[in-house]
């Protein structure tokens, strides 16, 4: 099993506690000592959260979904964001972390793009715009791993696959990365965290990496090692269509 928190080359002393909100949301503070975290964060509300059945390849935000987006606010910025290929991560990233993905006044915040991420179910709204679109939409970003055609198999035995694969690769990134940040989709967010309950549109948790969850060294999720689980940042809001989204 891989324990973050007691690697000898990772000393990550204190816990962190943050603050974000979508409309209504409730601060939390945060302690001087930072812990190595996680931030996992649903997209906002787009077209496929209203709309049951919809019937269109990669939807865009609502205006309601942007709102929601504009309105996440964490304490402590981002060290890297993770994102879905799919354009409702990718809108919610850009209004949520714009200034700090292309920042005038200083380093930006490396972004990734990770087709790992993506949605699980194979109805045309869970797969994404192609490589050629996606780029020219967000020039910005390295789509090099992403599908040429934006097309993906999605069956359910590769959400899981995908999950442990995910895993692995955050363990990795957090050896670098004190805050990372995944913009992801309710039913693959619901495979990568073990199932803990179903995110809102813009709901928000963060992880201590090595206290709140740990992993084996397949990818699988092993019994977290502190109490009290994850924190919630931001409630987010309820859509009118409750489906893998």
């Amino acid at each position: 099993m891989i324990n973050l928190q007691s690697s000898p080359q990772l000393q990550w002393p204190g816990q962190e506690k943050m603050a974000s909100g979508t409309a209504g949301g409730t601060p939390v503070a945060e302690t001087p000592d930072q812990q190595h975290t996680i931030t996992l964060l649903r997209h906002g509300h787009a077209w496929n959260n209203m709309i049951s059945g919809f019937p269109c390849r990669d939807p865009i935000l609502t205006e309601r979904g942007q709102s929601q987006a504009a309105a996440v606010r964490l304490s402590r910025a981002p060290d890297i964001i993770v994102v879905s290929p799919l354009t409702r991560t990718l809108e919610t990233a850009n209004i949520a972390f714009g200034c700090l993905i292309r920042n005038p006044n200083g380093p930006s915040v490396p972004v990734q793009v990770w087709p790992d991420l993506r949605e699980c179910g194979d109805k045309p709204f869970n797969q994404s715009r192609s490589r050629a679109q996606l780029e020219a939409r967000y020039p910005f970003l390295d789509f090099s791993e992403c599908s040429r055609s934006g097309l993906y198999e999605n069956n359910e035995r590769r959400g899981h696959r995908r999950a442990r694969r995910v895993r692995r690769r955050l363990m990795e990134l957090s050896q670098t990365y004190s805050h990372i940040v995944v913009v992801s989709h309710q039913g693959f967010i619901h495979r990568l965290n073990g199932g803990s309950g179903r995110y809102r549109n813009c709901e928000c948790w963060s992880y201590r990496v090595g206290v709140d969850f740990s992993i084996t060294e397949d990818g699988e999720l092993a019994p977290p090692t502190g109490s009290g689980g994850p924190t919630q940042v931001a409630a987010g809001e309820e859509s009118e269509v409750d489906e893998s989204s």
